[in-house]
């Protein structure tokens, strides 16, 4: 649940309480697996509204991690080097930079899927 932390204030905010279950079927879930609830601002009542969501916001791929880890494995110095060196590209400077570091991220995703498959989780989205 999303929002304020409580759903029910008593008194001058003594006690308080919060709806924690949510009775829906079975065939709602199946439909709508994401769905979440926000407790909105309260403003003359002593009960905050619950507003159901079942949209999902896709804020698109998550960013590039780099762990320094990396950097300690054996073939991390040669990929990264390699990928620098070799990179071909045309512009200004502020586009080739751009570029080069997105060939440079590539080509670590791709040593880490080889080298290390067990431990790679789709680096582009975590």
């Amino acid at each position: 649940m999303g929002g304020h932390r409580f759903t029910f204030f008593c008194g001058d905010d003594l006690k308080l309480s919060k709806l924690d279950r949510y009775l829906v079927s079975s065939n709602f879930m199946n439909q709508f697996s994401i769905a979440y609830v926000t407790a909105l601002t309260r403003d003359l009542s002593d009960h905050c509204h619950v507003l159901l969501s079942t949209v999902v916001s896709d804020f698109g791929p998550p960013p590039f991690r780099f762990f320094n880890s990396w950097m300690l494995r054996e073939g991390f110095d040669g990929v990264a080097t390699s990928a620098w060196i070799n990179f071909v590209g045309y512009g200004t400077p502020d586009m080739i930079l751009a570029a080069k570091l997105r060939y440079l991220k590539k080509e670590i995703k791709k040593w880490r899927a080889i080298n290390h498959p067990q431990e790679t989780v789709d680096l582009g989205n975590l």
